[in-house]
Parts: structure tokens; sequence; C-alpha cells
């Protein structure tokens, strides 16, 4: 019989060119057999079956959803309004309730949650549960990185390390997508009793798609300009504090004093930090060799992934890196910070594991490479791949 799968995230849309729950939840959809699953997306913007889009229960109002998410970006003032404590108390109470309401009335086999927020007030278990745990941590620690840790917050906090807690005796299941993550989660949150329900399940990359991404004549027209730069490097990431942007920036200050007229960087990403890290640009004097983007969808960073030669990465706490996995296919030399995840795909010898903090030594490791294509690296991500991932999945739907 086919078996009924919600997919759930507190809030978006599946969308491949995110990073997080959204963009797995995506992958899945992407590779399930709709012939042996009723799958269907529940998030506070939208429930709909996947394998019939027309049949939508919410609203799919994917463009307002969009240029929210730009607005945030971009606008300190719409940033101060709906990060108020006011308005998050109202929003999460608000997403959380839409949610469990629609779990709790429709009949389903399997809920898959990739936010653990979603099955906060989930009383009436009908099936299995899975719980997939993209956090940092317990799920305050990432809302403190985004929101602070502010004194009219921590009934919310409380309150949510506490469901957290009881959504781990619920699941069926507990997935990670590294041995990191799940290390980091035990640690705060002291929740060892349920260490015995975990499983971990890498993240992974569609390498066919990758692979099959060219440079094409009219990418050659905005870039080849690219190619007078002997260092092409790329980074991409929000811009907040984890992500060590400003640490990139003074790294890629140095180089250019080191090699003036041969290297470039491509910064791809936005977030609360944007303008600082823009004058922090202009005050190290190295403006005129930075390109900032604000975004770029996926299939444009892959082919910007194949005409660069260096991809850097300086982020703390990490959990798992999909873009790294990206730029090592995509045979590019990478240079990652010796954190966490990072670590269970690097081995220095498909890349390179730094100290984040040790600039001068990041920029002699930069100088002392040949910036060519990188064969290990592309060999080295065979195990990361979606095929694996969406399998070992599968593989719980099925037990």
């Amino acid at each position: 019989f086919m078996k009924k799968i919600f997919l759930t995230a507190l809030s978006g849309f599946p969308d491949e060119n995110l990073g997080g729950p959204n963009k797995v939840i995506s992958q899945i959809i992407s590779k399930i057999e709709s012939d042996k699953y009723d799958v269907y997306y529940l998030s506070k913007n939208s429930f709909f079956k996947l394998n019939n889009k027309s049949e939508n229960y919410l609203p799919l109002n994917k463009f307002k959803y969009n240029y929210s998410i730009k607005l945030f970006s971009k606008s300190s003032f719409y940033r101060k309004i709906f990060t108020s404590s006011i308005y998050l108390h109202y929003f999460f109470k608000n997403s959380i309730q839409k949610v469990s309401s629609i779990i709790e009335k429709e009949n389903w086999d399997i809920v898959h949650s990739h936010d653990c927020r979603t099955l906060f007030n989930l009383k009436n278990k009908k099936g299995k549960v899975i719980l997939t745990l993209h956090s940092k941590g317990n799920i305050v620690n990432d809302m403190i990185e985004l929101y602070g840790n502010r004194k009219t917050l921590n009934s919310l906090y409380r309150n949510f390390e506490l469901q957290e807690k009881k959504t781990l005796e619920l699941a069926d299941v507990i997935t990670f997508p590294s041995y990191a993550a799940k290390e980091l989660f035990f640690y705060q949150t002291k929740s060892y009793e349920y260490e015995s329900k975990t499983k971990i399940i890498y993240n992974g990359i569609d390498l066919e798609k990758v692979n099959k991404v060219e440079i094409d004549d009219s990418f050659l027209l905005k870039w080849n300009w690219l190619r007078q730069y002997e260092l092409r490097i790329l980074t991409v990431g929000a811009h907040i504090e984890a992500k060590n942007i400003d640490q990139i920036l003074k790294v890629f200050s140095l180089l250019k004093v080191e090699k003036p007229k041969s290297c470039f960087l491509i910064c791809i990403g936005s977030g609360n930090k944007t303008n600082e890290l823009y004058h922090l640009a202009r005050n190290l004097n190295i403006l005129e060799n930075i390109k900032f983007i604000n975004s770029l969808p996926n299939y444009e960073v892959l082919k910007l992934m194949k005409i660069c030669n260096i991809y850097l990465s300086l982020s703390k706490n990490v959990i798992f890196d999909y873009v790294i996995l990206e730029a090592l296919a995509c045979g590019m030399n990478v240079f990652a910070s010796n954190e966490g995840g990072n670590k269970e795909i690097i081995n220095n010898e498909n890349g390179y594991l730094v100290d984040m903090y040790d600039i001068n030594s990041i920029v002699q490791k930069i100088i002392n490479i040949k910036p060519v294509l990188n064969i290990k690296a592309i060999q080295s991500i065979k195990n990361f791949s979606l095929s694996n991932m969406v399998k070992e999945f599968k593989e719980i739907y099925e037990q």
C-alpha cells in the first residue's frame, strides 16, 4: 500500500537553492518514488501533496515568502520589527499551532520532521515519527545565534528547551547529518538516554547534476574576465557571525599584499552583517578585488565553482556544510576551518583544514599550492551522494 508521509519544516518551501531543512526536503522529494509514497509537505507557509501540485491545502505564496527573505537581509528596519520579542512570541506560537493542528487532524504513516518545533504540540501519535536535527546543538542555541540572548525571550527559550526534550521521547528515530552534530547536541541537552535511537545520515549532493553543469557562452560573457587572476577565490554563506566572513576578508587582504594582481574574491551571501562586511572590505582597501553577490541560483554557483579554483570557509561550530561538498565535487582546492563536520569531509588529501584564526598560516598555505583542478577532491565525495542519503532515509521509512 502507499505510505502517507509528511515532510515538515516550520517555515519555507522545498528549495534546493537554500541550505538547511528545506534543501534536504527538496532532495528527498526529487528521488522518492511517487508510486510507493504519498508525500506531503507541511510548514506554516503551505501544506500540499507533492505528487499532485494542484492539491493545495494552504495558499502557496512563494513570491511573498522569498520577498520577505530579501527584505529581511537588506532592511535593518524590517529586521528590527520581525526580530522584536513581541513579534517572535507571536510568530512561533502561531506557526507551531498551525503546523501541529494539521498533523493532529490528518492520518499519516510517517511524519519526517526536519525541525523539532513542528512536533512541539503533537499529542496524538498515529504512525512513525522521524526527527532529523539540522541545528547547531539544541534549537535554542540556533535561535540565540539569530535573535540574541535577550531577557524578553527567556520564557520562549525555556519552553522550547522543555518541548525539544519531549520530541526526543516522541521520535522513533533521530537522525543527524554528522557525528559532530550528534556530539554537540547531546553535550548541550544532556539527553544521552535517547542516543540509542540515533542514526547518522550524511547530507548528500546530486553528483550527476554537478557533473552535467557546463560553462556555457552566456556565462563566459559575464565571467570570463575572472580568468585573468591566478587565484580565483570563492566563498558562499550567510553574512552572520558564525560564518566568520570578516576573517575571510582579512585573509584576502594579506593575500592581496603577497599577490597584488593575481587574486580575486567572489563573496556570495547576505545577512545582518552585510553592510559591516562591505565597510571592512573598504577599510582593508580590497574592494576593487572583491565582488559581493547577495544570492545566485544553485546552478550558477556550481558554474562559478568550475571557473574558480579556491574555496575558502572559516565557519565556526560547523555541523555539515553542503557547499563544501559542492566545491569538492567541482574540483576546487578547499580550505576550511578545522571544525566539527568539516573534519568528517576533509582529510588533508582532498582539501586543507586550517585554524580559522591563524590568518598568516592560511595565506601561506594558499600561496604554496598549485591552483589546478583537484582530482582527489572529486574522487573523495562519492560517499556523500544524494542517492546514498535518500536510500538511507527510505530504509528508515520501510522499517
